[in-house]
């Protein structure tokens, strides 16, 4: 994977009625090498469809990697950190707009607020926690953007057994199934966020 350089610096405005997708993903570093290319290739087609990019601020493995890849084609690129990863991990030096608040919960509003679908790429624990988050959100109908949860390789096949759990045990209802929408090919990202577009 060629890691473009930040091509952007200082704190440019984006305009508001740019299409904005909200990716969440992994900063831990020495995770293998395609799930960074399957998140650089996600930023770079982002930048390509003239979208902006809404993610976590980092400069490290998949966070690094999506915001390299929209930079690589000139798209524009949000970033929300907070204070604390501020100072323990350098932001991406060369996003079009940085945005730094107090705390995680402020910072998942932010990325909520900013984005108008959201693309969950494989994570950790974080990644984790934001996505259990936006689909109780959506549950409950705080808000209806869609979630599109990319299970490359599988990953996030034993989440998905989970949710098919906790609806069998009738913690939650059969409808809640398709609040989440799930592919397997990175190919097919780009259509299903380009549906979620026309279906605003």
């Amino acid at each position: 994977m060629k890691r473009a350089p930040g091509i952007a610096k200082g704190p440019t405005t984006i305009q508001n009625n740019m299409y904005s997708v909200g990716v969440y993903c992994s900063a831990s570093e020495g995770v293998p090498q395609d799930y960074k290319d399957l998140a650089y290739t996600l930023g770079r087609s982002i930048g390509q469809e003239n979208w902006r990019l809404v993610y976590g601020g980092s400069h490290l493995s998949l966070m690094g990697a999506v915001a390299d890849g929209c930079l690589s084609v000139g798209g524009k690129v949000l970033g929300v950190t907070t204070e604390y990863f501020k100072e323990i991990d350098r932001p991406h030096p060369g996003i079009t707009e940085l945005q730094i608040v107090a705390s995680m919960h402020q910072r998942k509003m932010k990325m909520f607020e900013a984005a108008d679908a959201f693309v969950i790429l494989p994570g950790g624990f974080g990644t984790l926690d934001e996505a259990s988050e936006l689909l109780a959100w959506r549950q409950i109908k705080i808000d209806t953007k869609p979630i599109l949860l990319v299970n490359y390789k599988g990953f996030w096949s034993p989440f998905l057994n989970l949710l098919d759990h906790i609806i069998q045990e009738k913690f939650a209802l059969p409808e809640h199934r398709a609040l989440l929408e799930v592919i397997d090919n990175a190919e097919d990202i780009v259509p299903k966020l380009e549906a979620f577009k026309e279906r605003r």
